[in-house]
Parts: C-alpha cells; structure tokens; sequence
C-alpha cells in the first residue's frame, strides 16, 4: 500500500533489464532527477533480485523430490 508515500513510482522491467513501464508522481512532493535516478537503480537491482528469485522457485518446482513421485505413483496404483 502506498497511500502514506510522497511519491508514487511503479517500474515493470524484462528479464534482460529492458523497461516495460515507468510511471511516477509526487502524490505528497516533488522529486529531483537525482532522486529519480536512484529510484530507477533500486528498480532495478530489486527487479535483478526477483528474477533469481522466480528463477529459483521454477527450478525447484520443476524437480519433484522422490517421495512426491511415490506418493504419485501409489495414487495411480501403480507401486
């Protein structure tokens, strides 16, 4: 929730770093392009971070560990 910011500021990036969408408005003050800028660098670093991060959760569901296959295996009788 951002009812309590002074600035409003929503950045949607690819996986390659490349910007979708950058929307940003003083909603209690106005901001300097150096703030701008820094609002940018954390975007990204944060947008870096979440990337690694569904990387991670993909990899790891996508290898079900030998009790979920068993557990599997019996639900379709199969031993």
């Amino acid at each position: 929730e951002d009812k309590g910011a002074s600035v409003d500021f929503n950045v949607v990036m690819t996986e390659s770093g490349d910007f979708v969408e950058v929307q940003g408005s003083g909603e209690e003050a106005v901001f300097s392009g150096a703030e701008m800028s820094a609002m940018l660098e954390l975007a990204k670093k944060g947008s870096e971070e979440l990337t690694v991060l569904q990387r991670e959760a993909i990899l790891a569901a996508d290898k079900p560990s030998g009790d979920a296959l068993a557990s599997l295996a019996a639900a379709f009788g199969r031993q």
